[in-house]
C-alpha cells in the first residue's frame, strides 16, 4: 500500500505536528504495539487498520492505515506495549466526535454499501446530468448549490472561495461531495477529512464514479487536530460541520494549515429562538448527536483571522423549510433560492436579519 505522494508529503501528527511517513511493519513489530489506553468512555476503534501499513513520525508510535485511508486520530494511536501514554475521550477535542462516531459511522457504512450509480448521482444533484464547465462555479446556482435550506449561505461561501482552478482544497467533514465538486470546478487536488471511515469510503466511491479519484484523498481525523503540516491548503470548505466541533481548537487549526493568502468558508446553523421552539415541537433532525448551533461565544475564535466576515440568512423561512423536509416535502432548489432571497429581503426591511437569521456563513483569509 502506498499513499498518493501529495498526501504523504502533507500528513503530520495531530499532536506534535511533526511530518509523518508511511512504513511497513512485520508481524513481530505489530505484536509489540497496543492501542493507546483510553479513559472516559468506550466507543469507536479502528484497530490496526490493514495490519501492516502505518504512519509514524519516527518516535516509535504509529497511526494505522485502513483501506488506503490514513486514520490520524490521536485516540487511535498505536504505542509500544510498555508505554504509559493514555487519552481521555472526555477531552473536549475528542468528546463530540467519539460520542457521535457510532451514529455517523453506521450511516456512512450503510451508504457506502449501497453506492450504485444512481445513488452517487443523487449525492451530486444536477451536477450528475449537467457536467458544467469549471468556470461556471459557483454562479450556475442550481447546478453547483445543493444545500436547500442553506442555499443562499452556501452560494456566498462558494463565491468566497472561487475560483478553484489549480487549488489544493480541503473538505472539512461530510461524505466527500464538496471535495469532488471542487475537482469538477477546477481544483488541482482535493482532500476529505472526516472522523468517520464510512464517510471516507463514500467519498472515495464518489470520486471514482466521477473520474477524479487520482486527485482525491480521504483522511480519518478531526477538525480540532488537523493532521497536516502548516500551509498545506489554498481553500477549505465546511458544510454544516463546524457546529459539531470545539471552535477554539478548530479555527486555530484552520488558520495553521491554510497557505498564506488561503481562504476558508463554512455554512452552519445559528442559534435563534426558532431553533429552540422547533426542536421542542418537532424534534431534532438527527437524534443522538450533539448538533449545537453556532452562537456568539463559539464564533468568537474566528478573530484569529484578522480578515474574516460573517453573514446571516434565513430569518423566517429556514426552520419551516426544515420542518417540511422532515415530513418529506422538498421544494425545487430554484424555488428555495428565490424564497431565500425574499426571506433575506424581508429580514433587511424589518431589521431582523441579524437577529433571527438562522443560517450563517462565516469565512476567513490567512495573511499573505
Amino acid at each position: 500500500m502506498t499513499l498518493a505522494s501529495d498526501l504523504a508529503q502533507s500528513l503530520a501528527c495531530p499532536r506534535t505536528k511533526l511530518p509523518l511517513k508511511e512504513v511497513t511493519l512485520g508481524p513481530a513489530e505489530v505484536a509489540a504495539l497496543k492501542k493507546i489506553p483510553r479513559t472516559g468512555f468506550q466507543t469507536g476503534d479502528y484497530g490496526t487498520g490493514d495490519g501492516s501499513a502505518f504512519l509514524t513520525a519516527g518516535d516509535g508510535r504509529y497511526y494505522p492505515i485502513a483501506g488506503n485511508f490514513p486514520v490520524v486520530l490521536y485516540p487511535e494511536l498505536l504505542v509500544p506495549t510498555g508505554s504509559a501514554d493514555s487519552v481521555d475521550l472526555y477531552d473536549p477535542r475528542y468528546h463530540e466526535a467519539y460520542e457521535e462516531m457510532a451514529h455517523y459511522n453506521a450511516i456512512g457504512q450503510s451508504g457506502a454499501a449501497k453506492l450504485d450509480a444512481a445513488t452517487l448521482d443523487r449525492l451530486m444533484g444536477r451536477l450528475a446530468e449537467t457536467q458544467p464547465a469549471p468556470e461556471t462555479f459557483p454562479d450556475l446556482e442550481t447546478v453547483w448549490v445543493d444545500s436547500r435550506h442553506d442555499a443562499i449561505s452556501q452560494l456566498e461561501a462558494y463565491r468566497y472561495l472561487a475560483p478553484l482552478n489549480g487549488k489544493n482544497y480541503l473538505q472539512l467533514g461530510g461524505s466527500g461531495s464538496h471535495a469532488v465538486k471542487a475537482l469538477l470546478a477546477g481544483a488541482g487536488r482535493a482532500t476529505l477529512l472526516t472522523p468517520m471511515i464510512g464517510e471516507a469510503r463514500q467519498g472515495h466511491a464518489l470520486a471514482a464514479h466521477y473520474g477524479v479519484a487520482d486527485r482525491f484523498d480521504a483522511v480519518v481525523a478531526i477538525g480540532e487536530e488537523l493532521p497536516f503540516v502548516d500551509n498545506t491548503f489554498d481553500a477549505i470548505y465546511s458544510g454544516g460541520c463546524i457546529h459539531h466541533m470545539r471552535t477554539e481548537y478548530a479555527f486555530a487549526e484552520l488558520q495553521r494549515v491554510l497557505a498564506p493568502g488561503g481562504r476558508f468558508s463554512s455554512v452552519d446553523p445559528w442559534k435563534t429562538a426558532l431553533h429552540g421552539i422547533g426542536t421542542k415541537a418537532f424534534g431534532k433532525r438527527e437524534c443522538g448527536v450533539f448538533c449545537r448551533p453556532i452562537n456568539p461565544d463559539r464564533l468568537r475564535p474566528i478573530a484569529i483571522f484578522g480578515d474574516h466576515l460573517v453573514r446571516r440568512h434565513g430569518p423566517y423561512l429556514r426552520y419551516p423549510f426544515i420542518v417540511l423536509e422532515k415530513f418529506g416535502v422538498k421544494l425545487p432548489l430554484r424555488a428555495m433560492l428565490a424564497l431565500g432571497r425574499f426571506d433575506d429581503g424581508l429580514g433587511r426591511l424589518t431589521g431582523t436579519l441579524n437577529v433571527m437569521g438562522s443560517s450563517i456563513m462565516f469565512a476567513g483569509q490567512k495573511a499573505r
